[in-house]
């Protein structure tokens, strides 16, 4: 699995942006620290445990 490091991932987005991880893995620990270090960064976060689920969620976020 690979996990960025923060200074990987952009800071400076206009005002009315707003980033969302989509957060997909089996094992709640790993995705809840993951939702824990990106939200104190200011990102929206959305978590899934399986495939299915990514999937689902990743084509609905595409449409808005």
């Amino acid at each position: 699995m690979f996990i960025p490091e923060l200074s990987m991932i952009p800071t400076e987005l206009p005002s009315e942006m707003t980033r969302t991880f989509l957060i997909a893995d089996d094992d709640s620990n790993i995705r809840d620290l993951l939702q824990i270090i990106l939200q104190r960064e200011g990102y929206e976060v959305i978590q899934v445990n399986c495939g299915h689920q990514t999937l689902a969620v990743a084509q609905t976020l595409q449409m808005e």
